[in-house]
């Protein structure tokens, strides 16, 4: 099992016992109170434990089981270890359970979770799930036989091998940027403010500086001292630099507060140099970089208690002259990869891309050059200033070819003792002509990620952040088209159905036993919540989780990224009138590019919608008039159509309406500020005929229905009153006096998220 970091919140799973009539459920509250639950549902808790949330944190994947033994009248419950046992005389000696993952019934808050090698034991029978796949629906065995289906899953294997944008952070100032990994925040700063994005939560804070940052910034160099917790700012150079200018400057993380340290400088910038922080010597040691009409091969040393910058002296061993040198440091050991200059130094002999690894001893000072590979006939790359080692194996860095503007970012596993290497991962666009762009990565050990930041300029004044992140162990490109095969076998050799709808990793590990001799538990059955009949072919879903089907039924939703999905939305909102503009389109997602650039972008990603949508009949693009639109015709369907039809229709079924409004939010995970007028004028639509047809249905006593509308209504409008009056009444008459509870509750905890206080809860109609 696996929990994110972002306050889970709601039901894992439901056991329902149909021989007596009886539910067992799983609850978790990461919110405030870090605890599992087993229950009981509408009587009572069973068992209730009280989580460590930095021990799983740490632990990543832990290992979670529930057990069942009724001839002992005993319920056991696992996590991590930790063991919590119930005793209760009142379980019956046989049960026939029907288990549903996440939601199910009346239960749509489902927190994100992730599990994998999903294990189904008892009755002399072991049913084993992987839960690797990277699409689809369809659930598999360990044996290749279909055996099951899911709904709105995120399969994790797919963060493996494809990048994932996580922020945008812009300043209109150069900025410098880095990484604290002890508290996993990356830190974005400008003179005056700083940007704290933490990677456990994707939460950003701007924080505005006690006083001003001393250093110009330009190129933002830094380093941080985790020892004194400060971050160092600097530039090694200055051009007309005043006697009173500032070079380098440490910020106090805690107090915000700056500090000037150094007024010294080297005779040149030293573009593009490579770094290391030797935190027990308190020593900022760079090589290489670029000076005017020359390559630099020297070590310079920035002592934190001298203030000074020197020559490092005692070095011996082979170097080159070269920037865009790639170090890193493991123990004692310091390596140096790659770059590009030549032998002078001297800029006007030319350049040479350099693919060789050195080893420098912090301890002897001796250079030792490993091996230098022939990449004759590949296109020329650089690596990126930094790399992450784990051991002396391998070290990983980024690389790119640096002199196209638009250029693309791959990372590189290279082995330590011969150089030979393998790319992992798909790639990470980077705008590349300005000096001051740069990219780094780093690991972040709590969730097994590695990061990626890329400092973007356009003009080398303003500054733009983006953060991407990919799960550790990475996928090679051969290795992930083997592991998305769908299995050969497609008999269907038990009749498993797991329900699973979740927001962030649909994969975690949870163990069940079922003995028929020694526990008399009969052989389970785990149902479908949405039967797969219900999702058409040749269609696309705007309600929850984008999703998009081909014609012959098989989610395709993966081919659409986020610029695709984007660009489809904006064109379902204005197909709706005439279209619109190919200007406006481009104005609209491309702004801050020339003229030229948004006819090229704007041309590539059409071509590549089109492309895309050819896997799906009954819709295209079609450009006339000046305007862009999608034609639409049968066969194909899309809920947001079929939303407009029925919320339109006065005689509309409430069950068709809610089972399609019940996937979840309108655009639901799709942030893009583009689509927010998409998004505010379809709640707008919905929230009053929805009002209306909950009154209509409690006055009809219509209880389920009721709770059911209740629910859509709060997904575009969490903190609606009246919707949770009608919602607690409902369950009230309902006689189901624990679910209600459990409406105030969420309701509450919404609430507090605006209010940071309690909502009050007290009717405010009849009873009737």
């Amino acid at each position: 099992m696996q929990f994110p970091y972002t306050n889970p919140f709601g039901y894992i799973l439901r056991i329902t016992d149909l021989k007596h009539n009886e539910i067992f459920n799983i609850f978790l509250d990461g919110s405030k109170d870090n605890i599992i639950e087993l229950n009981k549902e509408g009587y009572k808790e069973l068992i209730k434990y009280k989580f460590n949330q930095q021990e799983l944190k740490d632990k990543h994947w832990f290992p979670f089981s529930l057990h069942f033994n009724l001839d002992k009248k005993i319920i056991t419950m696992r996590i991590n270890g930790h063991q919590r046992i119930f005793h209760d005389s009142s379980l019956p000696k046989e049960i026939k359970p029907d288990l549903v993952f996440g939601r199910n019934d009346y239960v749509i808050d489902v927190p994100t979770f992730g599990m994998k090698n999903l294990i189904i034991n008892g009755d002399h029978e072991i049913d084993e799930f992987p839960l690797s796949q990277s699409r689809g629906n369809d659930v598999y065995d360990t044996n290749g036989n279909k055996t099951g289906y899911v709904q709105n899953p995120y399969w994790g294997i797919n963060d493996s091998y494809h990048w994932k944008f996580l922020k945008k952070l812009s300043s209109p100032t150069n900025a410098g940027c880095c990484y604290d990994p002890y508290n996993q925040n990356i830190y974005y700063y400008n003179r005056r403010f700083i940007n704290i994005f933490n990677i456990s939560n994707n939460h950003t804070i701007c924080k505005r500086f006690a006083n001003r940052c001393p250093v110009e910034i330009y190129l933002g160099m830094n380093f941080l001292d985790h020892f004194n917790k400060k971050i160092y700012t600097y530039e090694v150079y200055k051009s007309n630099k005043e006697p009173q200018d500032v070079t380098i400057a440490s910020l106090d993380i805690f107090q915000m507060k700056w500090t000037s340290e150094s007024k010294d400088q080297l005779y040149a910038q030293e573009h593009h140099h490579g770094a290391f922080f030797d935190e027990r010597k308190q020593e900022l040691v760079i090589y290489g970089g670029f000076e005017p009409m020359h390559y630099s091969k020297q070590f310079y040393v920035y002592n934190l208690h001298t203030r000074k910058w020197s020559v490092l002296q005692g070095l011996h061993g082979p170097r080159k002259p070269r920037y865009f040198v790639s170090v890193g440091q493991y123990g004692q050991n310091v390596y140096l990869f790659g770059g590009m200059g030549n032998a002078s130094g001297d800029q006007s002999v030319g350049r040479k891309y350099f693919y060789d690894l050195y080893l420098l001893s912090k301890k002897t000072k001796k250079i030792t050059k490993l091996w230098e590979l022939n990449w004759k006939g590949k296109q020329n790359v650089v690596p990126v200033k930094n790399m992450i080692l784990f051991n002396q194996n391998y070290f990983y860095t980024l690389c790119y070819s640096e002199f196209l503007s638009d250029s693309y970012l791959k990372l590189y596993r290279f082995s330590i003792k011969d150089g030979s290497y393998q790319i992992l991962g798909d790639s990470i666009p980077i705008h590349s002509d300005k000096i001051t762009t740069n990219a780094n990565l780093y690991y972040d050990h709590q969730q097994q990620k590695i990061m990626v930041t890329v400092l973007e300029s356009k003009n080398d004044i303003s500054s733009t952040l983006k953060i991407y992140s990919i799960n550790f162990p990475i996928l090679s490109a051969s290795e992930y088209a083997e592991a998305i095969k769908a299995p050969e076998s497609e008999k269907w050799s038990h009749t498993i159905f797991i329900s699973i709808c979740l927001c962030c990793v649909a994969i975690m590990t949870i163990v069940f036993y079922r003995k028929k001799n020694k526990e008399n538990l009969v052989q389970q059955q785990v149902r479908i919540h949405l039967n797969k009949n219900q999702l058409r072919p040749n269609s696309i879903y705007l309600f929850g989780n984008f999703m998009a089907r081909d014609r012959k039924n098989r989610d395709i939703s993966y081919m659409f990224t986020n610029r695709l999905r984007e660009i489809l939305c904006i064109l379902i909102e204005y197909s709706e009138s005439n279209g619109i503009s190919s200007k406006s389109l481009g104005t609209m997602l491309w702004e801050n590019k020339s003229i030229e650039k948004i006819k090229n972008s704007r041309s590539v990603t059409m071509n590549h919608l089109r492309k895309v949508l050819e896997e799906i009949d009954g819709i295209e693009v079609i450009y006339q008039e000046g305007a862009f639109k999608l034609e639409i015709h049968e066969p194909f369907y899309c809920d947001y159509y079929e939303c407009l039809k029925r919320i339109t229709d006065e005689n509309t079924n409430n069950i068709e309406l809610i089972s399609i409004l019940k996937r979840g939010k309108f655009l639901q995970e799709m942030d893009m500020p583009t689509l927010d007028p998409f998004k505010s004028t379809e709640e707008q639509m919905l929230i009053p005929t929805l009002t209306k047809k909950l009154d209509e249905a409690y006055k009809k006593r219509e209880y389920n229905i009721a709770i059911e509308l209740a629910k859509v209504i709060f997904y575009a409008d969490p903190l609606n009153a009246n919707a949770l009056d009608i919602q607690i009444k409902s369950f009230k008459k309902l006689n189901k006096p624990y679910e209600a509870k459990n409406a105030i509750k969420i309701f509450n905890r919404e609430y507090q998220k605006d209010f940071n206080e309690d909502y009050n809860y007290s009717s405010n109609k009849p009873e009737d």
